[in-house]
């Protein structure tokens, strides 16, 4: 399937190309930049999905987290254990599963986290049509440096509000508030707060995230429960399908560094005979 999605994406871009060179040979000389402009403005957007489409990964649900631990963990120094490992959107109806805190930007001064959307192993997608168009219009804010804050309240970093900002620098109006508050060491609730019923808590949207793998690596008994989720459901809530999407490594961002997202550092690729020998190790 993810094969022929990029097939066809190739397809349309040469179209596209040969339609605006096509245009360009029979605009007039004055009106050569603006063609050139706006040839711009669509075929990179193009160029950067057949990319992104080439670079994503589709595996079970239970190996990426493994992956995802394997490749973000240890990346962001400062960071709060509790805060590390792998999270899975337990409550959550959208068309995401899995994601880490881990190698995103974490300004300790500020208590502040910045996830950048659509970056290289710190989410999954559900792969399936709703879920390839989500992951596709967070590769897009990729592509435009969109980053999510987590900005703590407190110094125990328990509670916090989630703006979001596009080109890292304007804030978004999303007509609610995001927020979080910490229920335990390995649970946290996501309130939403609409703009026009800020005193009442969102219950549609708001969600609880549990952590699968902690710090160490280790499994959590929450880790059983995701895998259950995918492969029977989970009661009152849509079943996610276990094939996950996962963004590869490298691509291109206009304004973040390099192309996994503000990472400072890019792990070695990890493949299923990799994670089959650490099993067997442990």
């Amino acid at each position: 399937m993810l094969r022929d999605f990029c097939l066809r994406c190739c397809t349309l871009v040469l179209v596209i190309a040969g339609g605006l060179a096509a245009l360009c040979s029979l605009a007039p000389v004055a009106l050569l930049p603006v063609v050139g402009a706006a040839a711009i403005v669509v075929l990179l957007p193009l160029l950067f999905a057949v990319d992104s489409c080439r670079r994503a990964e589709v595996r079970h649900a239970a190996e990426c987290a493994e992956v995802i631990f394997a490749k973000r963990s240890g990346q962001t120094p400062g960071l709060p254990d509790k805060l590390r490992g792998v999270f899975w959107f337990a409550t959550n109806k959208a068309e995401e599963l899995l994601f880490t805190l881990e190698g995103e930007e974490f300004d300790k001064g500020k208590r502040r986290i910045a996830i950048a959307s659509g970056a290289p192993y710190n989410w999954t997608y559900n792969a399936d049509c709703e879920g390839w168009s989500y992951w596709f219009s967070l590769r897009l804010g990729f592509m435009f440096c969109s980053k999510l804050h987590i900005n703590f309240e407190d110094d125990e970093m328990t509670s916090a509000r989630m703006p979001l900002y596009l080109c890292n620098c304007i804030r978004c109006p999303m007509g609610m508030w995001w927020t979080l508050k910490q229920i335990d060491e390995n649970t946290w609730d996501r309130p939403i707060f609409l703009y026009c019923m800020p005193w009442r808590k969102w219950e549609m949207g708001s969600y609880i995230f549990k952590r699968v793998i902690d710090e160490n690596g280790n499994r959590l008994p929450a880790f059983n429960d995701m895998v259950k989720s995918v492969e029977e459901g989970l009661e009152g809530y849509p079943k996610k399908p276990a094939q996950q999407i996962m963004n590869g490594t490298s691509g291109c961002s206009c304004f973040a560094r390099g192309g996994d997202g503000g990472s400072r550092t890019r792990a070695a690729r990890v493949t299923p005979a990799d994670l089959k020998a650490e099993a067997e190790d442990a």
